[in-house]
């Protein structure tokens, strides 16, 4: 990670990604029509039982969730796994530790992923094969990927400790048929 981002205190990225997140749909033009859906709630929600998740962020945290864990012989893929499903709860605001603000922060660094696969590679994330989902996601943890959103901090202080938190948390996984990742390294 670039010296710039680790100078960056996590009470700073939070107030200043909010602040970012409020204004960055305003300012990468195309991308506001995805942002807005995105943050818009009820009105976008996806149709596949989401609580929360919109039409536009499903498809994109699916993706992210498979590529992250992809089915093998000892584990489904990780909506089947249930992962999909914590994220979905965790934008909804169930989730006991998400902090607040963390579910805007979540969507609009989801929306901004999104955006620079788009100009990256001229499709959308969710269009990608899993093994270029996860080669991208390596590359915004390091700090490779050029975006007007902080893609870094956004995956190491969100994405990173939400999906650690979605594969060990029992509540969740006792609602979702079984605690999976429980059972594989309980």
């Amino acid at each position: 990670m670039p010296a710039s981002a680790r100078a960056v205190s996590r009470r700073g990225f939070i107030g200043g990604a909010l602040a970012l997140a409020g204004v960055w749909p305003l300012a990468t033009g195309a991308a506001a029509a995805d942002a807005a859906t995105a943050l818009a709630g009820p009105g976008g929600l996806a149709r596949s039982g989401y609580r929360s998740l919109t039409s536009t962020e499903a498809p994109l945290v699916e993706a992210i969730v498979n590529a992250l864990c992809p089915a093998d012989a000892l584990t489904p893929d990780g909506v089947t796994s249930g992962l999909a499903a914590f994220v979905d709860a965790y934008v909804a605001g169930t989730v006991e530790s998400a902090a607040p603000g963390h579910q805007a922060l979540f969507r609009a660094g989801l929306a901004a992923a999104d955006q620079t696969s788009r100009q990256q590679f001229g499709r959308s994330l969710d269009a990608l094969p899993a093994a270029d989902v996860r080669a991208f996601l390596r590359d915004i943890r390091a700090g490779r990927v050029d975006a007007e959103f902080p893609l870094a901090l956004w995956a190491s202080d969100i994405v990173d400790p939400m999906l650690t938190q979605a594969c060990f948390s029992g509540r969740v996984y006792e609602a979702c048929e079984g605690r999976m990742f429980w059972k594989l390294f309980g």
